[in-house]
């Protein structure tokens, strides 16, 4: 576990049971506060290319701007550095065969070092999910086919996990000469945990099994690196049919 500041932080990653490769990046800046996960997709190596560009691209955006972090610029900041990885992902891979379609999901958190605040920006279906007094939520909406049928009403929620189409996005880094960034502005509370994690947990693990893991972990009094594994083992238990990407954040 690594702290910094006001925030405790915890990694895991995992190929998985399936893949020879892992495309999955983490997004990590505890400098800046700024914590969360890429899942690439493409041929070859074009998806681990595309996430670990979605990770720098951000980071380098952000650390370009560090005086504009403090204050209401933040979420214009976010944006804009989310919009600039998509366009150079997206000319690199028209730019190169190899990498031709490439793309990435991501979701990242800023936690503001001078107040109670946490945006988070979010492209695909890497998800994001808070930890409060005993209820997981969702903070996210996945850019998925699947997920569109089920906010839409024409499948269940469990149907939308078992469906063989869930993996196909929408909207993703890369696809397009430009994107649509989701953000979110939350007030954070001191006991608060928030998981950043691609779909090989969430595709997976269901929200409620999650929460039986994280309620579990709090009765045991762990840290945060063995709920980190706990959550990958459960990942493989149940399959680990993706790559497994998690990023837990606690505010002190």
């Amino acid at each position: 576990m690594c702290e910094v500041g006001k925030l405790q932080f915890a990694v895991g990653t995992h190929v998985g049971l399936v893949r020879k490769n892992n495309q999955d990046a983490f997004i990590l800046a505890p400098d800046l506060n700024l914590f969360g996960v890429a899942d690439g997709m493409g041929g070859h190596a074009a998806g681990e290319i595309a996430s670990q560009m979605a990770g720098e691209i951000i980071i380098q955006e952000l650390a370009r701007n560090r005086e504009q972090l403090i204050g209401p610029g933040i979420l214009g900041l976010l944006r804009q550095a989310v919009e600039k990885a998509n366009q150079e992902i997206y000319h690199r891979g028209r730019l190169e065969n190899q990498n031709l379609g490439m793309g990435t999901t991501v979701t990242c958190g800023y936690f503001s070092g001078d107040s109670n605040l946490l945006v988070i920006a979010h492209v695909g279906d890497s998800r994001a999910y808070r930890w409060r007094r005993g209820e997981l939520k969702l903070l996210t909406h996945d850019h998925s086919l699947v997920y569109q049928l089920y906010q839409n009403g024409g499948i269940s929620l469990e149907e939308a996990f078992k469906h063989p189409q869930r993996n196909i996005l929408t909207r993703a880094l890369g696809m397009d000469p430009a994107v649509v960034v989701d953000l979110t502005e939350l007030t954070i509370e001191p006991d608060d945990l928030y998981l950043f994690c691609t779909d090989g947990l969430s595709g997976q693990v269901r929200d409620e099994e999650m929460l039986e893991l994280l309620q579990t972990w709090q009765e045991d009094n762990s840290d945060l690196p063995t709920l980190a594994n706990r959550l990958i083992e459960e990942a493989l238990e149940r399959g680990g049919k993706d790559n497994i990407t998690l990023v837990l954040v606690k505010p002190r």
